[in-house]
């Protein structure tokens, strides 16, 4: 762990927040404080030339009375994978209100209903299907894990999901979930499973929290994980 002595948030809001826009950057929604593209060791890098109150590990990092979409934050924490930005959680000091102006402010309107594309593989056939539906406020980038993932990770993962399946068990079919969501079965299931959106952010009222992540990179070290 590493401690650093504080510096006044405005200081080091004002140093994360230069020149990046709002709203959707290149597709992905991201805090306007903590953009997709800084890596692990541009992040400690500014945060010992501000001066701030941060802990770390190798791919994790936890600041303290920080500011996130401009609200106050107790803490936000950064995880990385292979030095990259991948998951922020800001632990929000604000109301409802507050939180959802300055959110809304920055990334436009929630979506009116989220699900993500679940999978699993059935004995039957290969399955993909919308999850229930989120409780929290979300908000989707544009990209999707096919515009996004590399072609191995996409052919990797398409073959650790479905590649032990006979021909016949790959004939696409569409279904309904019990609460009214779609389903696919057969080959078409690890297509269903790539629009999911490769980076979303949701406002968790219950936890005074927000939460982004970048699913593209974090689907990504999974697959890896098995290939």
């Amino acid at each position: 762990m590493h401690k650093l002595k504080f510096l006044p948030v405005a200081l080091l809001s004002l140093m994360l927040t230069a020149c990046q826009p709002k709203g959707l950057v290149n597709g992905e929604v991201q805090a306007p404080e903590f953009p997709w593209d800084r890596t692990y060791d541009e992040v400690i890098a500014d945060l010992e030339k501000a001066g701030a109150d941060y802990s770390s590990t190798d791919d994790w990092i936890e600041i303290q009375d920080t500011k996130i979409f401009g609200l106050d934050a107790r803490k936000v924490e950064l995880s990385f994978g292979d030095g990259q930005l991948a998951a922020v959680v800001g632990d929000l000091s604000v109301d409802e209100e507050t939180g959802l102006k300055e959110i809304r402010a920055a990334l436009g309107e929630p979506k009116d209903e989220f699900r993500q594309i679940m999978y699993q593989s059935e004995e039957e056939a290969p399955l993909a299907y919308e999850g229930e539906p989120c409780d929290d406020y979300c908000w989707a980038g544009t990209n999707t894990l096919a515009d996004n993932l590399p072609e191995e990770i996409k052919e990797g993962f398409r073959h650790l999901f479905i590649g032990d399946y006979e021909e016949a068990q790959l004939v696409d079919r569409e279904d309904t979930t019990e609460d009214g969501g779609r389903a696919w079965y057969g080959a078409s299931s690890v297509d269903a499973v790539f629009t999911n959106p490769s980076s979303i952010c949701l406002y968790d009222l219950s936890r005074d929290e927000v939460i982004l992540q970048r699913y593209d990179l974090i689907f990504q070290s999974m697959v890896e994980g098995f290939m």
